[in-house]
């Protein structure tokens, strides 16, 4: 098992905590893809929002939108 690599202490400029209720799954998920990559998830999510491609709206490139800009997600 790698070890994550963390920021060295004092490296962060204006950091602060991220609020967000997301599933489970998909949070051990995110984790397990930023250990693979020897990284913290912080450090991960920093690396995806810095290195993202985005289209001409500022949109990731991957996001499938309807004809009218909008994702397609199911009724609740």
């Amino acid at each position: 098992m790698t070890t994550a690599q963390k920021l060295p202490r004092g490296t962060r400029r204006d950091s602060m905590s991220m609020g967000l209720l997301v599933e489970r799954s998909n949070k051990e998920k995110f984790a397990e893809i930023a250990r693979n990559c020897g990284m913290t998830a912080s450090g991960f999510f920093d690396y995806l929002v810095e290195h993202m491609p985005l289209d001409e709206n500022g949109r990731p490139v991957f996001i499938d939108l309807d004809e009218d800009g909008r994702l397609p997600l199911d009724a609740a």
